[in-house]
């Protein structure tokens, strides 16, 4: 299983060559809300072609140990986070109320054995925790097909903005435009006339995005395609469906990729936060968010098409870490941390005033011990400060219930303070 979830951009420890680390930065978009990821959250591994992703299965016991620290301290970060932007996903009493309550119990709980520690994990899209978990493996599914594509293009794909209410049936709609254009692309490129180097592969992924300024919502693709000819037509048929006014050729975007651009295609998916241009503030708009899970659910983020093969985006519930020590203990979450009681027994030795005998008297010294020792800074407990909730939650509230929404994208945070 993987054990780490997100690729840094920084050179690689020659001593470790597999092992990347990276730092939190404070990034922001501006105009309207944004929601992007940044560079990382953790200490993270770099799948590369041909290695298994679990690389702490290769490291000594010392170096298991600190990477799992590493690892779970990041996670404790995360966990944090997720909490309380769930916090107010449950005060909107919407249809996905249940589904936000399991990710309350995720990974609340962790069983350590000798040389692992397991956890029972939601699964859910908005849980920061599975979302980091979930990237690792479609990286390492989908990177091995895009590095091996020798012309690859990164496009981009927008049509005009819609409201809430017309958000869910227009992503229906987009998904099978999309399919309908890879599929003519797919029949297009078999023909003879097309040398083999030109035979249609991509890797499409959607996202959604909300505009605070307008109200609306902003669904878009972006490709990973193998051709610079076969981005064109993908593109010329886009704008042919919906003509100017819809979908603008301003709005789009084609140019080459890199290794680089394959990489940013994992690391975003529904962007949380929102910036006003020119100044340093940032807003998380809740209900904006359920919107967006309601109207994303059972739709795949990722979808290939051509010789690139799929990859399951769902996790497994029930994840294991490598620890590197002979550790038994059961870790419960504190609200910022997991803990575990450790008892020590001890025996002193006293005489009997009355008898005179030499007695032994057993005493036992309860300890709460951190699993990683996180502290949220000041920074990241005042996120919960910058939660947005609607002002009229009644009218919220019948809009959520409608027939209209049901939605579970992913979402990831580049905003968040380095401690």
């Amino acid at each position: 299983m993987p054990k780490c979830t997100k690729i840094g951009l920084k050179k690689p420890d020659p001593s470790c060559p597999s092992i990347r680390f990276s730092q939190v930065k404070t990034s922001v978009h501006t105009c309207g809300t944004i929601f992007r990821v940044e560079k990382s959250l953790i200490q993270e591994v770099k799948p590369q072609i041909g290695t298994p992703l679990d690389t702490s299965a290769h490291l000594d016991q010392n170096t298991k140990q600190a990477f799992l620290i590493n690892n779970f301290k990041k996670r404790a970060r995360t966990k944090y986070v997720t909490n309380i932007v769930l916090s107010g996903l449950l005060k909107l009493r919407t249809p996905l109320e249940n589904s936000y309550k399991t990710t309350e119990v995720c990974s609340a709980t962790l069983t350590e054995e000798p040389g692992k520690l397991t956890g029972m994990y939601c699964n859910q899209r908005w849980c920061l925790v599975c979302a980091r978990i979930r990237t690792a493996r479609l990286i390492e599914g989908y990177m091995p097909a895009l590095l091996d594509m020798k012309d690859k293009q990164f496009l981009t794909l927008t049509r005009k903005n819609v409201p809430a209410h017309q958000l869910k049936a227009t992503i229906r709609e987009m998904l099978t435009t999309a399919s309908s254009i890879c599929r003519r692309a797919r029949q297009r490129y078999k023909r003879k006339c097309f040398p083999v180097s030109l035979r249609f592969a991509c890797l499409r992924k959607i996202e959604c995005t909300y505009n605070e300024l307008t109200n609306e919502y902003h669904p878009h693709f972006h490709f990973i395609i193998n051709s610079h000819h076969a981005a064109s037509f993908v593109l010329e048929e886009w704008l042919s469906h919906y003509g100017k006014g819809i979908a603008d050729p301003e709005g789009q975007d084609l140019k080459a990729a890199d290794d680089n651009s394959c990489m940013e295609l994992f690391k975003y998916f529904t962007k949380v936060i929102s910036k006003t241009k020119g100044k340093a503030d940032y807003r998380i708009h809740v209900a904006a968010l359920d919107v967006m899970f309601r109207a994303m659910k059972n739709v795949r983020t990722f979808q290939p098409s051509g010789v690139v093969k799929s990859v399951p985006e769902d996790i497994d519930e029930l994840q294991a870490q490598d620890t590197g020590r002979a550790i038994t203990a059961s870790w419960s979450w504190n609200g910022w941390d997991w803990s575990t009681v450790q008892e020590t027994y001890t025996t002193v030795e006293h005489v009997d005033r009355d008898t005179g005998e030499v007695l032994e008297r057993g005493t036992c010294i309860q300890e709460v011990k951190p699993l990683t020792g996180y502290v949220p800074s000041p920074q990241v407990k005042e996120i919960a400060s910058h939660l947005v909730m609607p002002k009229a939650a009644g009218q919220f509230n019948n809009m959520a219930r409608s027939a209209e929404f049901d939605a579970i994208p992913e979402m990831y945070f580049d905003f968040l303070p380095e401690s």
